[in-house]
């Protein structure tokens, strides 16, 4: 609850976040001195006049067990991301949100998920093909996972419902303001069905911005094993979310279309760096990276092989001194002095770096010993 209380201050990002927990447990601070600043505890943490206000500013209006129940009223429940149902390929990512509030299955976020995203101004080629390959791979077991906006987004969501699959639809504002409200109703009506799960790392008094849409971007591509653009503007949204998407190691994949079109520039430049043409949802899957058996999120995934292994620690966003960490610990649970040795680095930079895993869900501690994956 204090977790979720937190990311609902004005001004916490992830990092400050990260900031406020670590400090309070290297400390051993309780979460109880924190919230009435015993000791000036801000000002040492030198938190920003902004983020102060805010705090002091939730404080009038709740308390954190009062928050916590509004957020059941209506229907949101909250995952941290230091718990199991948290979408592991998220987790994986370096900027991941340390919440997520929800409306539906979270579990649904972590069976094939795919992104299919595109322009809200979509042409009747672009919903011809979005149809297309959302149904195509839906009947081979995705989930397609989108941004819930009007156009590409809701058409491919709504193709999956309609073939019987699953949808995941990430939104770049707070529940209470859903964006256009006009989708309010669709968002119910998909929520009714049991194979559709909505997130959101705002908490619901959050209204849409210019600015929350682009952060929002980040989760689509960290969500997914792949992300598949079918038509797109040279300088869109979508622009935004194939960049992550590389970034963090995922396939991206774009449908050609007509030279004619107002989207052709915007596709175009996406085969440019580096995406798969493709045109069917056979072909996704054909040339997905991580199409044989892999296990995302607890969720054992069929491919092409018939052999069943986690994904690889080389798919994993890490440092080259984490990655060497996370190697050790899957041979044996060690302490930090243990792994300081083994490794040849000093016990305070090793510390940093497992305290920087763990926050990430990648390590978990017991008994005095590190272990990855966390039991």
């Amino acid at each position: 609850m204090n977790h979720t209380a937190l990311v609902s201050m004005e001004g916490v990002g992830p990092r400050t976040f990260h900031l406020i927990v670590n400090h309070l447990k290297k400390h051993r601070i309780s979460w109880q001195d924190f919230w009435v600043n015993k000791a000036q505890i801000w000002s040492k943490m030198m938190l920003s006049q902004k983020v102060v206000e805010s705090i002091k500013s939730f404080k009038k209006e709740y308390t954190i067990k009062s928050y916590w129940q509004q957020l059941q009223q209506k229907d949101i429940s909250v995952v941290s991301f230091m718990e199991s149902d948290f979408p592991m390929l998220l987790k994986q990512t370096a900027d991941c949100p340390p919440i997520l509030f929800v409306k539906g299955d979270i579990k649904l976020c972590s069976k094939l998920p795919i992104a299919i995203i595109g322009t809200r101004r979509m042409t009747a080629y672009g919903k011809l093909v979005t149809n297309k390959l959302a149904q195509e791979l839906t009947m081979s077991g995705a989930t397609i996972v989108s941004g819930f906006m009007y156009g590409v987004d809701v058409k491919a969501q709504q193709a999956a419902l309609e073939a019987g699959g699953a949808t995941v639809g990430v939104l770049g504002f707070g529940f209470d303001h859903i964006f256009p409200s006009s989708q309010r109703v669709l968002m119910q009506k998909m929520l009714a069905t049991n194979r559709a799960v909505f997130v959101s790392e705002y908490p619901p008094f959050v209204r849409a911005t210019k600015g929350t849409f682009p952060r929002r971007n980040r989760i689509i591509a960290g969500l997914s094993l792949a992300v598949i653009v079918t038509e797109a503007g040279p300088k869109s949204g979508t622009q935004i979310t194939v960049g992550y998407a590389l970034d963090y190691g995922r396939d991206v994949f774009a449908v050609s279309g007509p030279v004619t079109s107002p989207y052709h520039k915007g596709v175009k430049a996406m085969l440019n760096q580096g995406a798969t043409l493709v045109g069917s949802g056979q072909e996704v899957i054909n040339n997905l990276s991580a199409n044989n058996w892999v296990k995302v999120g607890g969720e054992t995934q069929a491919g092409d092989q018939g052999e069943a292994n986690q994904l690889d620690l080389s798919a994993i966003v890490v440092t080259p001194l984490q990655q060497k960490i996370l190697q050790a610990l899957q041979s044996c649970p060690l302490t930090t002095q243990d792994l300081g040795e083994q490794l040849g680095e000093d016990t305070t930079t090793v510390s940093q770096v497992l305290t920087e895993l763990e926050l990430r869900g990648l390590v978990g501690f017991e008994a005095n010993q590190w272990l990855a994956p966390p039991r």
